[in-house]
């Protein structure tokens, strides 16, 4: 008798759960689940670049940065060399060499070199530098060290092509980028290359990408109908599912088509809404933990202010800012020893003397509109003005401003302008004391 009797309740309950199954409208597969992250292969990465906006956006934007605005030459062959400089893409395969770095966590820039030397795994000579060829930009995967003991950087690397074949090629014909530095036992594993970006980001990319995929999910759940029907459960249990769903079949489209509720009058409605009052802020927390990752401020990478509404109090200018300073910084740890490298080459190519470095400054990113020129211009005007009125020459004071035929925000207060503004100063104070 009990086993009959525990046959029967299963069965029921079976239906009931079948029933209750059938009105479930959540999406399980859906649901973000913590996994951890192995190392990625070079077709996973490209998978991850190609298919993710922000991934994307993550290993282009400080890349785009970093060389918007070039550089200025000031040198004597300045337009030679910037002649070169366009001739070969410089700025372009820049930009592709730190969009690799970013993506595979390392590239190389290499020089396709006349020196007069047939083995390209020796040293480059600069002195017998006769012609560039070409430049060639890669990811990591295509090089591997030759010789690499995991604690002294290779000196020569093999540059695989998509066969079995390689060229050995010596460090001084490349320019070289390592990814993300990420201790020495990972360099080891990794060839004496670092880590990527899109590895470094990934977890934190799933979870964003998570947390508004599943909002559709939470917006439909956002207000739930009851409907109440009075001996639902007896008649589930006793097999008549189909009746309890017929009722509510019915209930739910005289709803929807009538506007009105069409029910017994011993049956109940109810409607409760779903409190979302924290979801912003949770949401809010993943796009901080996001930017954390990628090292990015909120303003450039998701491209939105940090505060919404008028209180911004300029904090949005105050993130654009720092990301500029820290360009700045990269491109002066980055770029610059990789330009220095390309200038010498230029140099050789030029007949140019290799002794003294090529003299260059990096264009500022901070851009001024017309009225902050304007202002500025009224400012160092007010500013001319004090110093005629202190008995400048007015000579001296337009050489110092228009010398060069574009307009200088700087004055030159040297021994050349002193002694005579002491001269004029020693004047005025005779002719007031008389």
């Amino acid at each position: 008798m009990k086993k009959t009797k525990k046959q029967k309740i299963d069965l029921t309950f079976d239906s009931f759960d079948s029933f209750l199954s059938e009105f479930n409208n959540s999406r399980m597969d859906n649901a973000i689940t913590a996994k951890s992250i192995r190392r990625l292969s070079a077709e996973e990465l490209d998978f991850y670049y190609a298919k993710d906006s922000i991934i994307a956006k993550i290993c282009d934007k400080s890349a785009q940065d970093m060389v918007r605005q070039g550089i200025d030459i000031n040198d004597d062959r300045a337009e030679d060399l910037n002649v070169l400089w366009e001739k070969f893409s410089i700025t372009s395969k820049l930009k592709e060499l730190l969009i690799y770095d970013a993506i595979y966590g390392g590239s190389a820039l290499i020089f396709d070199v006349n020196d007069g030397l047939e083995n390209t795994s020796l040293e480059l000579d600069y002195t017998k530098i006769s012609e560039l060829k070409d430049i060639l930009v890669v990811d990591r995967f295509f090089l591997n060290p030759k010789d690499y003991n995991g604690f002294k950087d290779p000196v020569v690397y093999m540059l695989m092509n998509f066969g079995s074949n390689y060229l050995n090629i010596h460090e001084s014909r490349m320019c070289l980028l390592k990814g993300i530095n990420s201790g020495l036992r990972n360099k080891q594993t990794l060839n004496s290359f670092g880590e990527s970006k899109v590895f470094r980001v990934l977890q934190a990319i799933n979870n964003y990408n998570g947390s508004h995929d599943l909002l559709p999910e939470i917006l439909l759940q956002y207000i739930t109908n009851i409907f109440k029907f009075e001996g639902m459960t007896e008649k589930i249990m006793n097999g008549q599912e189909a009746v309890v769903k017929k009722k509510a079949k019915a209930v739910q489209i005289s709803k929807n088509l009538l506007g009105a509720l069409v029910m017994d009058s011993k049956d109940e409605y109810v409607s409760r809404t779903l409190n979302v009052s924290g979801l912003r802020d949770i949401i809010e927390m993943i796009e901080r933990y996001l930017c954390a990752k990628a090292d990015m401020p909120h303003t450039h990478l998701l491209q939105e202010g940090t505060n919404k509404g008028l209180s911004n109090n300029g904090n949005d200018s105050q993130e654009t800012k720092q990301w500029y300073d820290f360009i700045k910084f990269e491109q002066e740890v980055k770029l610059k020893p990789i330009i220095n490298k390309i200038l010498k080459v230029f140099q050789a190519i030029l007949g140019m003397d290799l002794s003294k470095d090529v003299k260059y400054s990096f264009n500022s990113l901070q851009q001024k509109t017309d009225l902050e020129k304007a202002q500025i211009k009224e400012t160092i005007s007010k500013s001319d003005k004090n110093y005629y009125d202190m008995g400048f020459n007015p000579e001296i004071i337009f050489n110092n401003r228009f010398n060069q035929g574009d307009y200088s925000q700087e004055i030159d207060l040297s021994s050349n302008t002193l002694p005579i503004l002491r001269t004029s100063l020693e004047t005025t104070q005779t002719n007031n004391a008389n």
